[in-house]
C-alpha cells in the first residue's frame, strides 16, 4: 500500500505519495553520483523537482511550482515529502557509502 500524507497550503489540500520504485528506478538514482543523492537527503530544490511532480496531487488549476515559491510552503512539502518516503530515504546514507567505496575501489585499481 502506497503510504500518503495530506496538508494544507494556501487553503489548498495538498496530498503526497510514497515514491513508487518505479519512480525512483526510471529516475536511475541509485546509478547517479553522490552529489544528486545527497542532494535528495537535503531537499535541494531542482533536484526534488525531479520527484516531487510524480508523488504530489494538487488540485486542478494548482502548480505545484507556484505552491513551492514561498520556503514555508516548500518545507511543508518537503516535510510531508520525507515522512511518506522514509524507508527511501533512510537507504540513501548506505547508497551514497556504497558508491564512495566503489570510487575508491576504481581508483586503487
Amino acid at each position: 500500500m502506497q503510504l500518503e500524507k495530506t496538508i494544507e497550503i494556501d487553503g489548498k489540500k495538498i496530498t503526497i505519495k510514497e515514491l513508487r520504485a518505479k519512480d525512483i528506478y526510471q529516475a536511475k538514482l541509485w546509478a547517479e553520483e553522490i552529489e544528486i543523492l545527497m542532494k535528495i537527503i537535503v531537499g535541494d530544490y531542482e533536484t526534488m523537482m525531479r520527484f516531487l511532480p510524480k508523488c504530489v496531487e494538487v488540485p486542478e488549476g494548482v502548480k505545484l511550482e507556484e505552491l513551492m515559491q514561498n520556503v514555508n510552503s516548500y518545507a511543508r512539502l518537503f516535510q510531508a515529502f520525507r515522512e511518506v518516503n522514509k524507508d527511501f530515504l533512510s537507504r540513501l546514507p548506505a547508497q551514497i557509502e556504497e558508491l564512495i567505496r566503489g570510487a575508491e575501489v576504481k581508483i586503487k585499481a
